[in-house]
C-alpha cells in the first residue's frame, strides 16, 4: 500500500464508528500502544513498512471485533519458501 493509502485507511479506522442493536461504537477499540521489539529479546520480528505505519499510528486492538492485532500472535517464519515473513495466529 502506498503510504497516502495507509493514512486515509488509518483516519476512516479511527474516525469509523458501527452500529449495533442500541448504539454506535467505535469501529477501532485500541488494547494498547505499539512498541518496536528491541533486539536480542528474541521477540524480534520483522514487520512490513506498511503494517508498521499501521501499527505505529494506531497500536494494538480490535477491528470491529473481529479482526485483532496483538503482539504475542506475530510470530516469525524460519523455514520454508516464506522464511522470514510474519504469521499472525490468534
Amino acid at each position: 500500500m502506498a503510504t497516502t493509502q495507509i493514512n486515509d485507511f488509518i483516519v476512516r479506522l479511527m474516525t469509523g464508528q458501527r452500529t449495533t442493536l442500541r448504539r454506535l461504537h467505535p469501529l477501532f477499540k485500541p488494547f494498547e500502544p505499539y512498541r518496536r521489539p528491541s533486539p536480542g529479546t528474541g521477540g524480534e520480528v520483522p514487520v512490513p513498512e506498511s503494517a508498521e505505519a499501521f501499527l505505529t499510528a494506531t497500536g494494538y486492538g480490535d477491528i470491529a471485533e473481529v479482526l485483532s492485532f496483538r503482539a504475542e500472535w506475530m510470530h516469525l517464519i524460519d523455514r520454508g519458501k516464506l522464511a522470514g515473513c510474519v504469521i499472525c495466529s490468534g
